[in-house]
């Protein structure tokens, strides 16, 4: 029960009889009281207000090791009264594989598109370019500027004509080059890795720099 002394409450009763982490919110000063559960038992994550960390705990408040992150909350499994250590354990069983850690790697080396991947699809590329600019242009000797080339087909494919090419324009010119430039995986990649201000859009300097960085040089 709570008792009043000179205008300050006597909680020490009344704690005795609350809940272990119902009990610690009423004693902790404010920033750094815990998350409780409706039963009175402490929330999987405990976060420090001031500090901004987080991490999980068992029921009892007791912090597990390893989950403790910043700026963000932790992943916190909690399966009926399993302990800290069972989990750990089961973590350990689901552990990938030797092989499954080689293929992996195997994968992610196969679709990764590095520099002297990225600069043959772009000599590719602009080469399927200077095929469609010898049919459509009378002289054939234009071809061998790559940047001019390049703006030719860069005014083609900005159909608004605002100096930028949206997903929406350059979306047909990825198709193609998924299905008839190779290193294939490049083109995957091929507008995100042009798109340096990450803007969503290609600007014709940024167009021009991904793919003439290569050439304008010789």
């Amino acid at each position: 029960m709570k008792i009043e002394i000179n205008g300050r409450i006597n909680t020490c009763d009344f704690i005795s009889e609350t809940p272990a982490c119902f009990s610690a919110r009423l004693t902790a000063r404010l920033g750094i009281r815990p998350n409780c559960l409706p039963d009175g038992t402490y929330a999987p994550i405990q976060c420090h207000a001031e500090t901004e960390y987080c991490w999980c705990v068992t029921p009892q408040g007791r912090p597990l090791p390893d989950t403790t992150v910043r700026h963000k909350k932790p992943r916190c499994l909690r399966a009926g009264s399993r302990s800290a250590a069972s989990t750990r354990s089961g973590q350990r069983r689901r552990s990938p594989t030797r092989k499954q850690r080689r293929q992996y790697v195997s994968n992610r080396h196969r679709n990764t598109c590095d520099r002297t991947e990225k600069s043959k699809f772009n000599a590719n590329l602009i080469e399927n370019f200077k095929i469609e600019y010898r049919r459509t242009n009378i002289s054939a000797d234009d071809d061998k500027n790559v940047e001019r080339v390049l703006s030719w087909k860069f005014l083609m494919l900005d159909q608004n004509a605002d100096g930028y090419l949206d997903k929406t324009e350059y979306k047909e010119l990825r198709r193609l080059a998924k299905k008839a430039v190779r290193p294939k995986k490049c083109a995957r990649t091929f507008a995100r890795t042009c798109d340096l201000n990450r803007d969503l859009k290609l600007s014709k300097q940024e167009w021009g720099a991904c793919l003439a960085n290569d050439f304008t040089r010789k």
